[in-house]
């Protein structure tokens, strides 16, 4: 998913490896313009393109992988390759003895890209409280009662290593104490994921932006999923159970309800959610999990109506009594 630091770890690997290779090259995949516009520069850099390629992307992208085909020692970067067919047919040929490329992307399913993976998941608690401590006051090593508020600012964050980096700047710059953060958290929770990281920061986009980017590009391709995706915000996040979600389903209104009676429909959704890593699904398939934070990016009129639709599905589930149900409406509706 965004901000799990997939960036981070090619940037590691540039420095780990930099001695490694004649040339290093980074360019953007988050578009198709951007991923040709990183081949120009390549070939400007390299001197590989005649006065006819012109102003034709293909014909440019073409000469740089033939020059990369006689070069040996070299290393292509290709980050944030979410859409696989931008590069398609695009991808220059590796050998032991060439050259290497890195591709970083959200997609759990990176078929036709014939590449070794490595799945970059969030912190565990204690690497979270780490990062945190480390960025905010330059140890990582302090007393118990302020380790134990990392670990309540870190749970928070659920754990992603984007959100905790904006939290320890926010701490850092402001000279606020660890115990006073969740409290002005919770207070301007849009504001903080709508805030940049620092300058100097290799990632430049906000949380927002990071988690609106997967969410709009998952609504172009199969709005059944961004539907799915809302429902989801207002379960447990950490086990939302299959069975529940189907049994319970007739108390939704559309396009939700018949979304989850359909089988193939549903399946369809999830796989779309998946290569986007806005879920991740238990190897028996039984239960689903979604990071926290993706609540904080619905509209509260459709939170309102979402929250309603997720009382109607426990009572349709378990067959709460009709008062029960009133109390819920009635606190929504205060709500």
């Amino acid at each position: 998913m965004g901000g799990v630091g997939k960036t981070q770890v090619a940037i590691e690997y540039l420095y780990a490896h930099m001695a490694d290779y004649a040339s290093v090259f980074w360019i953007s995949g988050a578009t198709k313009t951007e991923f040709q516009s990183g081949f120009l520069q390549i070939a400007t850099v390299v001197n590989s393109v005649d006065a006819e390629a012109g102003d034709d992307a293909d014909a440019v992208v073409n000469a740089v992988l033939r020059w990369l085909k006689e070069q040996q020692s070299w290393l292509i970067v290709i980050d944030n390759l979410d859409d696989l067919s931008i590069a398609h047919g695009y991808l220059p040929e590796t050998s032991g003895d060439g050259g290497h490329v890195l591709i970083t992307t959200r997609n759990q399913a990176p078929t036709g890209i014939p590449a070794q993976g490595l799945e970059v998941g969030i912190f565990d608690p204690s690497q979270a409280v780490e990062l945190l401590l480390l960025r905010a006051t330059g140890t990582k090593h302090r007393e118990p009662e302020i380790e134990g508020e990392a670990r309540r600012i870190v749970n928070e964050l659920g754990y992603l290593p984007l959100a905790i980096e904006q939290a320890a700047a926010f701490i850092r710059q402001s000279s606020l104490d660890l115990s006073n953060f969740l409290n002005i958290y919770s207070e301007s929770r849009k504001e903080f994921l709508a805030d940049l990281p620092e300058p100097d920061y290799i990632y430049p986009r906000a949380l927002e932006s990071t988690f609106f980017m997967s969410f709009q590009e998952v609504r172009t391709r199969n709005p059944d999923a961004a539907h799915l995706l809302n429902l989801f915000a207002f379960l447990n996040s950490d086990a939302i159970l299959v069975d529940f979600l189907r049994s319970g389903h007739q108390a939704l209104g559309e396009p939700l309800r018949s979304l989850l009676g359909n089988w193939f429909k549903f399946g369809k959704a999830l796989g779309e959610l998946g290569q986007f890593s806005l879920i991740q699904q238990s190897k028996d398939g039984q239960t689903l999990s979604v990071h926290r934070l993706i609540q904080d990016h619905l509209e509260p009129p459709r939170k309102r109506d979402l929250m309603t639709a997720t009382v109607s599905m426990f009572y349709q589930r378990f067959h709460s009594s009709e008062k029960t149900r009133d109390k819920y409406a009635a606190d929504i509706d205060s709500k």
